[in-house]
């Protein structure tokens, strides 16, 4: 078999590795859509529809609050909805850090591509793609780690609105009450949703625009169980009680599931990153001998192999481990 041959077999099983995983991903990613289509349905015929206090006018101003960009639906789909253009206010109120990071990976990927033999337009568009595809996980990281602060410190936001409502408080002043003595992101939720009632908002919608954003399974839970005490009445103070309770016996649990899988997550880590700890050693110690791999086209097509089947085991063994608590 020629060497042109062999190159075209490799980015040939390369394009099918990667195009195996992306398939499976977006099944999955479908699936999901789907469920979340589902329970958002149910919800809608739950709550009432939209509130007629608010005059279109108003409806174009809200919709104008951010920057033509954050509003773009490409960038919504690339940084996970709702939850991650609001992360992207946030990146833009503190941008250093972000920029340095994405910045610093462009140039590492610049760097790399130098010993790759990569034309300088080949190598500006990779290091481009790969400076979006960072910036968005970074976005996508950075809402993650906002849900689960957000999921432990919902139990305690909702012990207070047990003792206010109890106490014979209503439960708009008693949200209000949540946002000024807990921290973001719950504080903040919370204060958004008291501001947004005092203004006129029926409480009911302002949480549903919480839960839209936030998109957490027991913050709808909550919502819901407000509005269908609203409708029907009911011993609030109860129900909140016991989805309080529920929500700490499922951290609880995924504590356990967490500390279980320990073992499973670090041995995933060094099998991860043993091939470059390996390959940086030997960059090291003798340094000709990595430089058929950068040197010939057989060497390049091996290692953005060995790079894809790595990126692929890393993908399955981190969905492996993965613990959800929501």
């Amino acid at each position: 078999m020629s060497d042109d041959a062999l190159s075209m077999a490799l980015a040939l099983v390369l394009l099918l590795t990667a195009g195996a995983v992306l398939a499976a991903w977006g099944v999955v990613s479908l699936a999901r859509r789907l469920r979340l289509r589902r329970r958002v349905a149910q919800l809608q015929r739950t709550w009432c529809s939209e509130p007629s206090f608010v005059r279109p006018k108003r409806r174009r101003t809200l919709a104008k609050e951010d920057p033509r960009w954050i509003r773009s639906p490409l960038l919504r789909r690339l940084v996970g909805g709702d939850a991650g253009a609001a992360e992207c206010r946030d990146v833009l109120r503190q941008p250093l850090r972000p920029v340095l990071m994405t910045g610093g990976v462009v140039g590492l990927t610049l760097v790399f591509a130098g010993p790759a033999n990569l034309p300088p337009l080949t190598a500006t568009v990779t290091a481009l793609a790969v400076g979006i595809g960072f910036g968005a996980a970074l976005v996508r990281a950075r809402v993650r780690r906002r849900r689960v602060r957000f999921l432990h410190q919902l139990p305690e936001a909702i012990g207070i609105l047990v003792r206010a409502v109890r106490a014979g408080v209503p439960v708009s002043e008693a949200m209000g009450e949540v946002g000024r003595e807990l921290p973001p992101p719950v504080g903040e939720t919370f204060r958004h949703v008291h501001e947004r009632v005092s203004l006129g908002e029926p409480l009911d919608h302002a949480l549903r625009r919480a839960a839209a954003r936030i998109r957490l399974a027991e913050l709808n839970f909550l919502c819901v169980t407000v509005a269908v005490q609203q409708e029907t009445g009911g011993n609030l103070a109860a129900v909140l009680t016991e989805l309080e309770q529920s929500i700490r016996r499922r951290l609880a649990i995924a504590s356990k599931a967490r500390a279980a899988s320990s073992e499973a997550r670090a041995s995933a880590a060094i099998m991860a990153l043993l091939p470059f700890v390996a390959g940086g050693g030997l960059a090291v110690l003798a340094p000709g001998y990595l430089e058929p791999l950068w040197a010939q086209t057989e060497g390049r097509a091996l290692v953005g192999l060995a790079l894809g089947l790595l990126g692929t085991g890393a993908f399955v063994m981190s969905r492996m481990v993965r613990v959800r608590a929501s």
